[in-house]
C-alpha cells in the first residue's frame, strides 16, 4: 500500500485506473491501454499507477475481475429467480445478452483479451469460472428434467459459442435490422436445443432407404423375368 495513504483511497485510486484502462481500451484497443498514458489520462506522474500495480497486465486483469465478478453475479440472481428450468435458462440467456448490450468495452475486454498467465491473478480465474458454473448448472437442471440430453459441459461450450458469435455481430453492428440481437438468440438456441431433446426411440431414417430398395429390387426382378 502506498505510503500515507489508508485502504479506501488506495481502492478509490486503483477503481479510477482500472475505469481510465477500459476507456483507453474502447479507444485505442489493447495496445493503447498502458501504464504512460493511463497517468496521462490521471494527471499524475509515469511512476504513480506503478505505486498501484505491477503492471498493465495486472491492471488488465483487475479490470476483467471485477467484471466477471459483476456478471457472474447477475447470472447467479437470473438463475436463483426461477424455478423453473425453462424459465431460469431464458432468465440467465437474457441477462447474459443485457451485460454485454450494456457493457460492450468491458465484455470485449472479458473474452476478447486473454492472458496466458491468468493462473497468477486467482481472482480473475475465481470469478470467471463462477460465471461459467451457472451455465453448466443451468444445462444440468434442463438434462435432470428430461429436457435436453448430453454433457452439460459441452452444451455449454456450444451455448456459449453460439451466444457470444451473436453478441459480437451485434456490437459489430453488422446484424440486418430484421435480427436484432434477442431474435437470433432466440432460434439459435431453439435449434440447439432441439437438437439436444431426448428422443424417445431410434430414428426410422433407413426405413425410406429400405423402401427405395425394395423397389429396385423388384423392377429388376420384373426386367429379368
Amino acid at each position: 500500500m502506498p505510503r500515507g495513504l489508508n485502504a479506501s483511497e488506495v481502492a478509490a485510486f486503483r477503481a479510477r485506473l482500472c475505469k481510465a484502462a477500459v476507456r483507453r481500451f474502447s479507444r485505442d484497443g489493447l495496445q493503447g491501454v498502458t501504464m504512460r498514458r493511463l497517468a496521462a489520462d490521471l494527471g499524475c506522474s509515469p511512476m504513480t499507477p506503478y505505486r498501484y500495480f505491477r503492471d498493465r497486465q495486472e491492471i488488465i486483469a483487475a479490470v476483467r475481475a471485477d467484471a466477471f465478478r459483476r456478471f457472474a453475479d447477475l447470472l447467479e440472481d437470473a438463475y436463483a429467480s426461477q424455478t423453473d428450468p425453462v424459465a431460469r435458462a431464458r432468465a440467465v440467456g437474457r441477462t447474459f445478452l443485457s451485460f454485454a448490450c450494456a457493457e460492450p468495452d468491458l465484455y470485449r475486454l472479458m473474452y476478447d483479451v486473454g492472458q496466458p498467465d491468468e493462473v497468477n491473478y486467482p481472482e480473475l480465474t475465481r470469478h470467471r469460472m463462477r460465471a461459467r458454473e451457472v451455465i453448466v448448472r443451468q444445462n444440468a437442471a434442463l438434462i435432470d428434467a428430461g429436457l435436453l440430453e448430453g454433457d452439460a459441459e459441452e452444451l455449454s461450450h456450444v451455448m456459449w459459442a453460439a451466444t457470444h458469435g451473436a453478441i459480437l455481430l451485434h456490437l459489430s453492428g453488422v446484424l440486418p435490422p430484421d435480427w436484432p440481437l434477442e431474435s437470433l438468440f432466440d432460434s439459435t438456441m431453439r435449434m440447439i436445443n432441439r437438437g439436444a431433446r431426448p428422443r424417445a426411440e431410434p430414428r426410422p431414417a433407413n426405413r425410406t432407404r429400405r423402401r427405395r430398395a425394395s423397389r429396385q429390387s423388384s423392377r429388376e426382378d420384373r426386367h429379368e423375368a
